[in-house]
């Protein structure tokens, strides 16, 4: 569905490859140019599995100790790595819009990783100094 919408350098993480376990996450991306008021950007497309994801729904009851939901907040660590080797590989310079989906875990698992790409200390413009994320 994403090539009809001219998306390309359609990639999926590890987690997504392979049967699921406890503690994976299965996350895909692909990317596409946009010009938005004669400003260009990158828009990413972000999918997290949240159906179907078999031994996965484990970690919906990883609660921890401390902090954020244990479970989830390790699933939000993951989609970001992946989406940090996504960017690099794929040698996105510029500015990017992200475009985050999931259902269920995965809609937590992207709430998360929006909260941490808007945290006031925004973790990606200090990753990629010229990289905007918006």
């Amino acid at each position: 569905m994403l090539g009809k919408l001219g998306f390309e350098h359609f990639e999926a993480n590890d987690g997504f490859k392979v049967k699921p376990t406890k503690d994976s996450i299965g996350a895909v991306a692909a990317e596409k140019k946009l010009t938005i008021d004669k400003e260009d950007y990158t828009l990413i497309a972000l999918a997290i599995r949240g159906g179907g994801y078999e031994a996965e729904w484990a970690s919906n009851v990883t609660m921890g100790k401390t902090g954020q939901h244990q479970g989830f907040e390790k699933a939000s660590q993951d989609v970001l790595d992946f989406l940090d080797t996504y960017i690099k590989k794929n040698k996105i310079k510029g500015k990017v819009k992200l475009w985050l989906t999931g259902y269920s875990r995965g809609a937590a698992t992207a709430n998360l990783i929006v909260g941490e790409l808007r945290a006031p200390l925004k973790t990606y413009e200090k990753r990629y100094n010229r990289l905007k994320i918006s």
